[in-house]
């Protein structure tokens, strides 16, 4: 009872500034000080990065990520901050209030800072995810993946590569009863004669081979799939 009179009496300056001292003690208490990359356990950085820290320098430097960056509400950070921010958020479905503990930030500025780091990429480097245009999807070197597939003792002569299903936590599916979100694309240029080798959950297609399907197969079909199945464990 005594708090809430003190309280009472306060005047309104006394009470902002009272407010005011307890959003930093606040502050300090939920944000500890922004992320050093050097302090962080060597154990952790591939499980909370996906890359080792050696791994996340030389990206920094073959990314040609900036020392200083700034997003366009003027936030100023340094790049290799930013980058971290990028590597954790896509590491794993996560929520910005969940890196707060880890990069002493508030959520605006972990939106802002991954947003830019993003564009920055995104600018200097799409060109590598148009594969279309991509010299090693053209047809003479999907012949050569064919002839190494081939080698290896794949029963398709014309296989230049495998492809199996993934399966993204975003929307319910009803065949997994799972949240999730599943979505499959490829492009290649003039390979008239060359094929995909899927499993029997893909439809036959005119450059998509699947497995004879039925129960009374003939010995050569069982022997096809049998070594085929061998070869696309790869993408498993």
């Amino acid at each position: 009872m005594g708090t809430f009179l003190q309280l009472a009496l306060l005047s309104e300056d006394d009470f902002a500034l009272l407010l005011g001292a307890e959003s930093i003690r606040r502050r300090k208490k939920l944000f500890p000080p922004l992320f050093d990359f050097a302090l962080h356990p060597d154990f952790r950085f591939y499980t909370d990065f996906r890359f080792t820290r050696e791994e996340i320098l030389n990206l920094v430097k073959v990314l040609r990520i900036p020392n200083e960056m700034r997003t366009q509400q003027g936030l100023k950070f340094v790049g290799a901050e930013g980058f971290f921010i990028l590597l954790r958020r896509l590491a794993y479905p996560n929520r910005l209030v969940d890196l707060q503990p880890i990069f002493g930030r508030r959520e605006e500025e972990l939106s802002h800072i991954f947003n830019t780091v993003l564009d920055y990429l995104y600018n200097h480097f799409r060109w590598l995810t148009e594969l279309w245009e991509q010299w090693w999807l053209h047809a003479d070197n999907l012949k050569a993946y064919s002839a190494a597939i081939t080698a290896k003792g794949s029963a398709l002569q014309t296989c230049f590569g495998f492809i199996d299903g993934r399966m993204t936590s975003e929307v319910y599916s009803g065949h997994k009863r799972q949240h999730v979100l599943k979505y499959q694309s490829v492009n290649h240029l003039g390979a008239e004669n060359l094929h995909l080798y899927g499993d029997k959950g893909y439809a036959l297609q005119q450059h998509l081979i699947t497995p004879y399907q039925g129960n009374d197969l003939p010995p050569q079909h069982r022997q096809f799939n049998l070594v085929m199945s061998q070869m696309r464990i790869c993408v498993e």
